[in-house]
């Protein structure tokens, strides 16, 4: 065979570089468009920077477990990445070892786009909005007042129109907040006991049936003498588990308030109960 009729061979391989190559690229564009149109149309992811929606959404904070009980909590920064005073919102400790603590960054969310175009926002629901005169920036808020309302803040409640806005118990439970958990027990709890057992009937202190059981309580039937007839149910004095708040941000037993311990910041000396 001469040579100018001969075939010249190349490997398979080589043949399929170029389709593998266009295959990827197209790829590549399509997902790239694909991004740009969900985060144009249907949603749009955010990082939160600042701690305005604490404890349900933390800006950028930092970690800290609380050497007296073991509880964590965050503790929120400003915008020069400064962190006040620690106070853990568990058992009220203030003494914390700072190099321990861990910084972290702001939560995330994902926000719909298009879902106030169907129904028309909900009170108590987390919504996102731009500022009208900085139409670039993002808020992040809960909804309070909808529109056509006259809202108020009177004692504490939230006043819709006249007559206070009350919660459904579903959303009571998404908006609860901690006030204090048993599973982490304070080592200095022999001070400022939580709880107390009390049964008493006609002004007389009798034994109570509670008594602690790890983190918990069990009740026991308190045995009476064989020789006396039961009381009648009517009779029968209630045993009561009484819990008792010790106020983290005043340093002695207080009605629960809306301390915050990612927003709290303490100088200066303890306050001392009056007592």
């Amino acid at each position: 065979m001469s040579p100018s009729n001969q075939a010249t061979l190349e490997p398979a391989s080589d043949g399929s570089r170029p389709g593998l190559a266009r295959q990827t690229v197209e790829f590549l564009i399509v997902l790239v468009l694909s991004i740009l149109l969900f985060r144009t149309f249907a949603a749009e992811a955010y990082i939160v920077p600042t701690g305005s929606m604490a404890p349900t959404l933390l800006g950028d904070h930092q970690e800290i477990v609380c050497p007296n009980c073991r509880f964590r909590f965050a503790l929120g920064l400003d915008d020069e990445a400064r962190a006040g005073r620690p106070v853990c919102p568990n058992c009220g400790t203030a003494r914390f070892d700072r190099e321990a603590a861990v910084a972290c960054s702001g939560d995330r969310v994902l926000v719909q786009k298009f879902l106030f175009d169907f129904r028309r926002p909900q009170r108590w629901e987390v919504a996102v909005f731009r500022f009208p005169a900085e139409p670039t920036q993002a808020y992040v808020k809960r909804v309070v007042g909808l529109p056509g309302e006259s809202v108020q803040i009177v004692r504490g409640d939230v006043v819709i129109d006249g007559r206070i806005a009350r919660k459904t118990l579903r959303e009571q439970r998404a908006m609860r907040i901690l006030v204090y958990d048993n599973d982490f027990t304070p080592q200095d709890v022999a001070r400022h006991p939580r709880w107390s057992f009390r049964r008493v009937a006609r002004r007389e202190r009798l034994q109570s049936g509670w008594h602690a059981d790890g983190s918990g309580f069990i009740r026991a039937p308190i045995m009476t003498s064989s020789s006396s007839p039961p009381p009648a149910p009517e009779d029968e004095p209630i045993d009561w588990l009484e819990y008792r708040h010790w106020g983290a941000d005043r340093g002695w037993y207080a009605p629960v308030s809306d301390f915050s311990a990612y927003t709290a910041e303490r100088s200066g000396a303890r306050t001392r109960s009056p007592t």
